[in-house]
């Protein structure tokens, strides 16, 4: 089960201003709490002030591995476009994947 975490936190800018920004990030967990509890572990120690806002369920169809290592994921949905034969109309479905 996948589960997306919202923080906000502090970043410092490129003219050495601080800003605040919003980040989603992707974790793979049996529950809500071994969810937050992995982001806690590895990825809050990381941010400054962090400030964690949501956590949800994420439906994911599909997991693409790039077998290479590497500490980001790109979430991208598809929508799947079909005709009805009967009618001639077109149906959308949204597929979500994650690479």
């Amino acid at each position: 089960m996948w589960y997306t975490i919202k923080t906000r936190h502090t970043i410092t800018a490129e003219g050495g201003e601080d800003k605040v920004v919003t980040d989603l990030f992707l974790v793979e967990a049996l529950s809500i709490f071994e969810a937050y509890d992995t982001y806690t572990q590895h990825i809050e120690p990381y941010l400054t002030d962090a400030e964690t806002f949501a956590i949800s369920k994420y439906d994911v169809q599909e997991v693409v591995n790039s077998n290479t290592i590497t500490d980001k994921w790109y979430r991208y949905d598809l929508r799947m476009i079909t005709i009805d034969e009967r009618t001639g109309k077109e149906r959308k479905q949204p597929l979500n994947r994650t690479l």
